[in-house]
Formats: C-alpha cells, sequence, structure tokens
C-alpha cells in the first residue's frame, strides 16, 4: 500500500516499517477508548521495550494518535479502518536506522505543506480544488508563506510528486510524526522536599516582586490550566489544530511552564524563577509544523520568551528544518529570546536542534557537584548526560551556551493522579528539559525588571553573568565572545542574583529592592495585531499593555509624566502575501503633540512577503507632552499589520 521507501527533501532515502502504523483519530479518545477501538481489529498500541528499568520510554501516542503495531497492512484491514469514523488517517511509518528508534517517523497520508513559486490565486486555488486539495487557513497563518494542506483522495506521498510538475508550486514537504517524543527528560525514582536548584543559582523571592509583566510562552504538551500555583496570560493554542486551548497533551509541559514561572510566595506549591505569566502551547503529535507554527504565533502574541525543552538530533532525519528556521529568525527579529535543550544523550560531538541554531541559546545541565551531569555520574542517576556537542550550523560554530541544574528538580503537575505523580506536584523532573525552563525564567525575570531590554542584550547578560563552576578550565575563544567558556559548561552555571546585578548596571536599578517605586522611570510596552489599513494616516490602536509602571500610557497615546529624555523602540510586523503589492510601502511612526517624528519605520521584503520593521528614538519631552502611533499606506492594495509594539522608558 505504502512505497518500500522513501526520499526526502535533504535526498536521504529512508525505509517503510511494515510492522508499524499511525493512526490519527478524528477525535479525541481516552487510552480506554483506544484500546476497545484496536480490539475490534485486532490491533496493539505499539510499546517500547528496555534493557535499562530506569530509562524513560517516550512513545508518542496521545488522545490525538498512536503508533499501532500490524502483521499486515492488508487491503481488508485498510477498508475496515477507513470505515471508522473515529479514524481521520491511516498513516505509513518510516526509519532512518532500524536499530535507532529515534529515527521512526509517520509522514501523514492527507497533509502536505507546499511553497509557491508566488502568491496565491484564484487559478492556483481552482487547480488545488481539482486536485481535491483544501488549504488550511488557520494551520497556515503561522508558515512563513507555506501552506498547509488537506487531501481528501489522493495520499501524501502521490499528491506530493505531482504537485511538484505544477510550475506554481515551489516544494512540498510532508508533515511528520515522531514515533519518540523529543522532549529531553529522563524518569528516578528519588524524591526530594527542597528546591535545592533555586539556592545555587543564588535566586531569592525578593528578586520576583514586580516579575509579572513578561510573558514566557512553552511550546511543549500544553498545561494544566486550571493548577492553583500557575498564571497564564492567556488559555492558549493547541499546535495541532491552532485553535484553543493549550491543555495537556501530555505531562512534560505542565512540569517545564512550573519551573520557570510557577507563581511564587503564595503558600503554595512551589516556587519558580520569575513568577512571570505563561503562554500555553500544546503540540499533538510533536511535527515540525507544529513547532515552526508555535514559534510564529509566540512572536506574533507577544511573548518575551520562548522555552523548548525538546530537539532532535540531525540522524532522526524526520524534521525539516527549512521550515522550522525561518520562524526562529522572525521570532528573533521581534525581540523574542529563545532557548532550547542540548539533549540527554551525553554526546559530545553535536547538540539537539534547535538548541543548534545560533538564534537561539542551547541549554546544557549541571549537577548537584556544580559539574556537567554526565553518564556515570555518582551524585545521583547514572544513567544519562548532557549533551554538549561543538559543531558548525548556518556557518556559524554552536555549542552549549550554558548550563543549569537539571536533577530532581521540584515543579507542578497535571492536578490529580493523571500527571507524573499522584499528586498536583513533582518532585524529580529531571534532564536539560528541566535546565532550559530556568534560564528562560531568568529571561522573563530579566525582562519583566528592564522591559527595554532586547532578546540580544538578555542573552548577553545572563552568558556574562554566570559561575565558572565545576572545576573547569573557562578559556576566552573568539567563537563565544561573551566570555570565558568551556565545551562541556558553555559560559558557566547561571546565577540569578549577578545577571540582575549586570542588568542593573546596564539599565539602571529597577525594581531589586523595592517593586517598582513611584519614582522610577517610566517603563511600559505595548502592543496591537489586526490592523488594516489603506491610503491617508490612521491612528494605530493597542490592544495590550504589558507593563505600565509610573503612569504614562493611557487611551493609545503616551502621556509624559515629567520632563526628560524618553527612549522609544518602535517594531511592525506586516502581512501581504494575500492581498499582492510590496511591503515597503507600509510606515509606522510616532507623532509627538500633533508632528511627525522623523526616523519612520518600513520593510523592504519586496512583494508577497510578510515584513518587519522597527527604529529606535530618544525625543525629549516636557510634561504632559503627547507621542501617539500612525499608520501610512501608499498605494492601492490593502495593508494588513498582523503585528505592533511600542517599548519605552524615561532615559
Amino acid at each position: 500500500m505504502f512505497p518500500k521507501q522513501l526520499t526526502l527533501q535533504n535526498g536521504s532515502k529512508v525505509k517503510l516499517a511494515d510492522d508499524l502504523i499511525y493512526l490519527k483519530f478524528s477525535k479525541s479518545l481516552s487510552s480506554r477508548s483506544q484500546t476497545a477501538l484496536l480490539k475490534k481489529y485486532n490491533l496493539k498500541i505499539h510499546e517500547i521495550k528496555s534493557e535499562n528499568k530506569e530509562e524513560e520510554l517516550r512513545p508518542n501516542n496521545n488522545a490525538f494518535g498512536a503508533f499501532v503495531n500490524v502483521s499486515k497492512l492488508s487491503a481488508a484491514l485498510v477498508k475496515e479502518l477507513n470505515a471508522s469514523s473515529n479514524i481521520e488517517s491511516i498513516n505509513p511509518v518510516y526509519y532512518n536506522d532500524k536499530d535507532l528508534r529515534d529515527s521512526y517517523f509517520s509522514p501523514l497520508s492527507n497533509v502536505l505543506i507546499i511553497e509557491l513559486e508566488d502568491s496565491i490565486g484564484e487559478e492556483l486555488l481552482d487547480y488545488l480544488k481539482s486536485k481535491s486539495i483544501s488549504i488550511n487557513r488557520n494551520r497556515s497563518k503561522y508558515l512563513n508563506g507555506k501552506f498547509v494542506v488537506q487531501l481528501e483522495k489522493e495520499n501524501a506521498l502521490e499528491a506530493a510528486s505531482d504537485l511538484k510538475r505544477s510550475k506554481k508550486i515551489k516544494d512540498t514537504y510532508f508533515e511528520k510524526v515522531p514515533l519518540i517524543k523529543p522532549t529531553c527528560w529522563t524518569s528516578n525514582d528519588n524524591l526530594i522536599n527542597i528546591q535545592w536548584n533555586l539556592e545555587r543559582i543564588e535566586w531569592h523571592k525578593d528578586f520576583v516582586k514586580c516579575a509579572n509583566s513578561a510573558v514566557v510562552s512553552v511550546i511543549d504538551e500544553g498545561c494544566d490550566l486550571n493548577h492553583p500555583d500557575m498564571n497564564y496570560v492567556s488559555p492558549g493554542l493547541n499546535l495541532g489544530t491552532m485553535m484553543p486551548n493549550g491543555s495537556p497533551t501530555g505531562n512534560h509541559g505542565t512540569a517545564c511552564a512550573g519551573i520557570a514561572s510557577a507563581i511564587t510566595d503564595n503558600s503554595t506549591g512551589v516556587a519558580s524563577v520569575s513568577n512571570t505569566k505563561v503562554l500555553p502551547l500544546a503540540v499533538q503529535t510533536w511535527s515540525d509544523v507544529e513547532i515552526a507554527s508555535g514559534i510564529n504565533y509566540s512572536a506574533d502574541y507577544g511573548a518575551d520568551v520562548i522555552s523548548m525543552s525538546f530537539g532532535v538530533y540531525d540522524s532522526w532525519n524526520f524534521w525539516n528544518y527549512n521550515l522550522i528556521d525561518p520562524a526562529i529568525v522572525y521570532a528573533n527579529n521581534l525581540n523574542v529570546f529563545m532557548c532550547a535543550a542540548t539533549g540527554n544523550e551525553n554526546n559530545g560531538s553535536i547538540n539537539r536542534y534547535p538548541s543548534k541554531h545560533p538564534l537561539v541559546l542551547a541549554i546544557g545541565g549541571s549537577n548537584k557537584d556544580d559539574r556537567r551531569k554526565s553518564i556515570g555520574d555518582t551524585s545521583a542517576e547514572s544513567w544519562w548526560g548532557a549533551s554538549y556537542g561543538l559543531e558548525q550550523y548556518q556557518n556559524s560554530w554552536v555549542g552549549v551556551g550554558v548550563v543549569a541544574p537539571c536533577l530532581q528538580i521540584p515543579t507542578t503537575d497535571i492536578l490529580g493522579s493523571t500527571g507524573y505523580s499522584s499528586g498536583d506536584y513533582y518532585n524529580s523532573f529531571n534532564g536539560t528539559s528541566s535546565a532550559t525552563p530556568q534560564v528562560a525564567g531568568l529571561a522573563a525575570l530579566i525582562k519583566s525588571h528592564h522591559p527595554e531590554a532586547s532578546n540580544t542584550s538578555i542573552r548577553q547578560i545572563i552568558e556574562k553573568s554566570c559561575d565558572k563552576a565545576g572545576g573547569y578550565v573557562y578559556s576566552f575563544d573568539p567563537r563565544f565572545p561573551s566570555s570565558s567558556w568551556n565545551q562541556e559548561m558553555g559560559y558557566g552555571r547561571i546565577n540569578v542574583r549577578r545577571a540582575l546585578k549586570l542588568a542593573a548596571e546596564k539599565f539602571g536599578d529597577c525594581c531589586e529592592t523595592n517593586c517598582c517605586p513611584k519614582d522610577s522611570k517610566v517603563a511600559f510596552s505595548v502592543q496591537g495585531g489586526k490592523h488594516v489599513s489603506q491610503g491617508p494616516d490612521t491612528r494605530v490602536k493597542f490592544t495590550k499593555t504589558i507593563i505600565n509602571e509610573g503612569g504614562g500610557w493611557a487611551n493609545h497615546e503616551f502621556k509624559a509624566p515629567e520632563r526628560g529624555c524618553y527612549y522609544f523602540d518602535l517594531n511592525f510586523v506586516k502581512d501581504s502575501y494575500y492581498h499582492g503589492g510590496t511591503t515597503d510601502d507600509v510606515q509606522l511612526y510616532l507623532v509627538k503633540n500633533g508632528a511627525r517624528i522623523d526616523g519612520a519605520a518600513w520593510s523592504g521584503e519586496g512583494a508577497g512577503r510578510r515584513g518587519t520593521g522597527a527604529f529606535s528614538v530618544i525625543v525629549d519631552l516636557d510634561k504632559n507632552d503627547i507621542i501617539r502611533v500612525y499608520v501610512h499606506s501608499d498605494g492601492s492594495p490593502v495593508r494588513h499589520l498582523s503585528k505592533y509594539y511600542l517599548t519605552g522608558f524615561k532615559v
């Protein structure tokens, strides 16, 4: 039924696993319902055996889909499965290395991603319709100009080759679902009752008194939205449907979110590094499409930090980095700080992607002796080690950026007995999965104290403020210019106190001891989105205030509370590929007391693309002077601003 061999976009050839299929369910099914459904066809959910009893087995099965063992996929069985209203699609499974279970994946048979040579038009829509192909606009919105298409009559393997013959289509991609979850977590049985990691990184509860303005996006298995020890900025999304909400599709996300942002000093549960708000984004299948959409959505929503406690190695050969790389660049251009786990395979040559991307800070793990967590470790959990590879990616040398504690970390758990533990908290979360949200929390903490800080500044502060822990030799390396560096530990183990001190030296003392006192500088960040403009100048409407300390921002305008020099940083994202035209004919600019300030921002990405623009300016204001934001569009095509935001402070 399926080809015995498949050639991927990178030229690699993978082989069919004829004893496995992946069933995508048409609706959410409980484990009991799945078992009952499969029993009708004498099928069972695939289980993964391991000789290491302590190793966590992470088959990528959940309420939306499951990998299933088959002895023979006959035409009769396919007909029976297709007749079930509970089954959306029957999908093949391929592998790159038969003995490497991480290399097994399923290309969904009813989904394709297409990349066009030009903007979409009626002629192409008619062509796709003739092939019984429809564009999923909701899932396509966050794929940097690529489109998710749903197939009705043809399967993806056949449709891909057919579509490539069209001069209108540049390339096609499969949506690939991994057999093994790419999370960076490994289980153990040892429980502890104190958060030793917070003491080690020199965290103090006073640091989080005003840390409620930044937003950490946790791209993972969703979060328990009812957990009393969590603070969410919104209910989030399911990345498989791009619809609300970010409820759990597994246990991993709630644990990661709690480490970064659990509510602190509330006499309940655990403390977190940052005490900031979480944007919960739930993967459904861990596909590359979902990861790219999650990064793009986080940036458009206004997240300050993206925490990614997952990743894949190149050899696993199922994620298409060409889908995810543009999302990383896009988020970086919108001032988002990103960090990701290096992996738990003790690999000294390479790290997992996306931690190996130059714009993402790679997070390794340290043990209770303040050394890299390694296999054979005597401090705890001897069976795994934090990866610490050094390699080139996109013409840049990449390796471990920083490390954080990664053993027996107490955190939040899904309420009740359905999570990792029988209660509402889990005291032994670990792996570079647990190290990553500590760094994400630190980044959010810095951003909360200093809203004007850029993602680049935050990264440099974290890198420069690390403790040179573990007795390693740290030396200066031109490939890693922030500070002295060591391959196993990066710039060292993070130190919250030193990072906040360095940030205060760079940006001025904000609220380290007093929670944003009245005489502190004005600091604010406001944002908006989905603004349609055509022709003359129009006032920009902001829909969300991220922070407003010291007064000054109200009713879509900034009124200076006192005389002084004020710094403004204006950014916007422009979408135009549905409407033609170019992106360099849209301008956002500041107006002081009715007069335009020189230095309007614009984007020059060219026709049919999403563009970004930004500029910074220092303006001398008297008390009660008014600053407003305007947009101007030249030409006739309608212009859509998908996001815009303004940050500022008194110099």
